[in-house]
This record gives structure tokens, sequence and C-alpha cells, in this order.
């Protein structure tokens, strides 16, 4: 087997830190119910070729993996984030989509889309003009999807550089859990909705949630709606295991097939008993509003979006902001909504120009600070960018 055939989608650094000898770990697979204790390390989260035979984007992972390792050991080793907006804090915000756009559940969710979407455009017509043409025994995807699916979240990082972060530590003798798509994308604040995806990066009450390590987890989340521990403090411990047990489960419910832990201790079973009603039914969902010109179908409007995790922890460090409660109260009542609910338009905004710019070779895509300090004419020198970052 040639040596780079091996493409994992979770990079093996990481999955060691939910090992003891660095060599296995324990998993266990939702769709048969199994649980296996000192799975081998090396086998765990892999497609061969999963992106690409040309190599070129297996290698830029690679490359990304070692600074990105040493980045994760600073805040283990300090237990520390690094400040807003520095090198490293942009590369945290890169490494945690990246590590989002690169999984097999991603890149199948984005196929699931594009099937759905082709399948209804196109079956009819496509069908009627070729004889014995069934589409259903066809997957129309996307070619290299995992490139392409990287490629867009590289690109958008700056949408979530307005939100805040914090580092959690575990301070209870229930360990943290990960699985095969580790990055949760949630939202508290629009779990109302039904229609449509409120995960997106520009939506307004986005949560990310992170697990490092068995005792270690990001948080990254709009701080005009939520609290989360002390208003001051970045990094804070958590002491209450059911904080614990709710955020294994939201694991579970963001896993495609495998949950990975340290050790064999854990009560798997009934973790996945709490979460099966809310596991996810489908990767994608598409809704098709038809709209008429005198009785006869003159188009329709086809929404086409992920199904968004429907698990709805409660966790003591966690709680949305009274003027939060109050603007989603009047929200609700409202008998039109966007699909798009936007947290921050005017870096929304500044985000589009800046990937235009990009594609335009005036900047490179790790630039967005130099961007916006050239832009709204912030000094770099007082190191402060936060009086120049387009507010809500």
């Amino acid at each position: 087997m040639p040596n780079n055939k091996k493409h994992h989608y979770i990079p093996r650094f990481y999955l060691k830190k939910f090992s003891v000898d660095k060599k296995s770990i324990c998993l266990y697979n939702l769709p048969k119910e199994l649980k296996v204790v000192g799975a081998n390390l090396k086998n765990q989260c892999y497609k061969n070729y999963f992106y690409g035979k040309d190599l070129k984007t297996e290698t830029a992972l690679s490359g990304i993996e070692g600074e990105v390792s040493q980045l994760y050991k600073e805040i283990e080793k300090h237990c520390t984030l690094p400040p807003p907006f520095s090198d490293q804090h942009i590369l945290l915000i890169i490494s945690i989509l990246v590590q989002h756009g690169r999984t097999k559940y991603n890149a199948d969710a984005m196929d699931d889309m594009h099937n759905k979407m082709f399948q209804h455009v196109f079956k009819e017509k496509m069908e009627a003009e070729i004889e014995g043409l069934n589409l259903n025994d066809y997957i129309v995807g996307i070619q290299n999807i995992a490139q392409y699916s990287i490629g867009i979240f590289i690109q958008y990082y700056p949408l979530l550089l307005d939100l805040g972060y914090k580092l959690i530590l575990n301070n209870t003798k229930v360990d943290f859990m990960t699985s095969d798509n580790p990055v949760v994308m949630f939202n508290q604040l629009l779990s109302f909705r039904k229609l449509g995806s409120n995960t997106g990066l520009s939506s307004k009450g986005l949560q990310i949630f992170f697990p490092l390590s068995p005792d270690k987890l990001i948080i990254i989340y709009d701080s005009s709606i939520y609290r989360v521990g002390g208003e001051r403090k970045t990094v804070f411990e958590i002491t209450n295991e059911r904080d614990v047990y709710n955020l294994n489960a939201l694991q579970a419910c963001s896993c495609y097939e495998n949950i990975y832990f340290s050790n064999d201790d854990h009560d798997i079973t009934s973790l996945h008993r709490k979460v099966r009603p809310f596991l996810r039914q489908n990767m994608s969902q598409m809704g098709v509003f038809p709209e008429y010109d005198h009785g006869k179908r003159k188009s329709e409007i086809i929404i086409n979006y992920r199904e968004d995790i429907c698990f709805y922890p409660n966790l003591s460090f966690l709680s949305i902001r009274k003027s939060a409660r109050k603007w989603c109260s009047y929200f609700q009542k409202q008998a039109s909504q966007p699909a798009l609910v936007m947290r921050n338009k005017s870096l929304h905004d500044d985000a589009k120009e800046f990937a235009d710019k990009v594609k335009e070779n005036e900047y490179d895509v790790s630039e967005f600070v130099k961007f916006l300090a050239e832009k709204y004419e912030w000094d770099k020198q007082t190191n402060d960018i936060s009086t120049s970052l387009p507010t809500i």
C-alpha cells in the first residue's frame, strides 16, 4: 500500500489525546451498538485517497497539522487560549473549521444535499430522455468533495472572529469524549426554528463545542447572546458531572459512526439510550415551495440545508442573556422570518469582500486582520482591533 494512500479525516495526533497508551483507543460504534476496547488507533477515521490521488490536499493538511498540534500542546500546557485577533487565535479558528470541513460526515452531507437537489431538478427530464434510466440508482455528488468542503470553511473563517471563546477545564471524574465528527455546531437561541439550519457561520446565537482532550474543551459562542462561565474569565473549571455528561451527549449526537474515549469506565450504552431519540435521521433536508402563475406552476423555491442537532443540553455554566430572551420572544411572533438570522452583517460583508480580494491575489487567506486594519485604518502597533471590528 502506498504510504500516502490512507487519508485520515481525524488526525492521529488529535485522537492520541484520547488514548492512554497512544497506540489504541476505546470506541463505541453507534450503528452496531458495539463497544471496542483497545482499537488500533492507526485504523480510525480514514478513507483511501479521501483528499484526492494528487495528494496536494493531504500534503497541505499534514503541514498544517504540525502547527496545530503545537498550538494545542501550548493551550494544554499553559491552560490558556491565545489573545483575540492574534496569529494564534486565527490559527485556532482555522484549525477548528478545517477539522469541521474535513470529516467524512461533512463530505457525505454535502454530497447528500447536492444529490437531493439534482434529483429533484433533473430526474423527470433525464428519465424521459434516456430510456431505461432510473436516477435513483445513482448518487450525484461533487468530485473531490472533501477538498471543496475544506476550501469553503478556510475561506470564511473571518465570520467567526467576532465570537467569544473560552477554555473549559474538566475537574470531574468523568472524561470528555470525542467522535469522528468532533466539532459540534449548535444554536440554543434559535432551537424553536424547525425549517432550515441555524448553525451557519454567520448565524445569530451560534455555539461551537470542540473537545481538546479528556479534561479540556473549547467553546466558541455568540457572546451577545450567551453568558459562559464568569464574564471576565477566559478559562474556567466545571465540577458538575452532569455538564460533562451533556457535552458528551452532544458528541454522540454529532458523530457519524464512532464515539471515542480514553478508558472503558464510561457507561456508554446509557449515553446511547439517552441520545437515541435525538440522533439525526437525515444528513440534509430539502424544502420545496412552488410559486404559481394563474394556476400553473411557474417556478419554485428550494431550500436545501443540513439537519441540525436537536438535543438541547442543560449546562450549568451557560445561560441565555435576558436581552436575548426578550429579542427571541419578539422574533418568534413575527409572521415572516428570514432564512438566515444574521449575527453581524457588517462582518459578513467584510468577509465577503475579503474573500473576493483573496481570489484577486490582493491578500493571502490568513490576512483578514491586515485587511481590516487597512480598511478601517487601524494601527496594528496598538495591538487592539476591538474598536475597529464591525459590531452588531
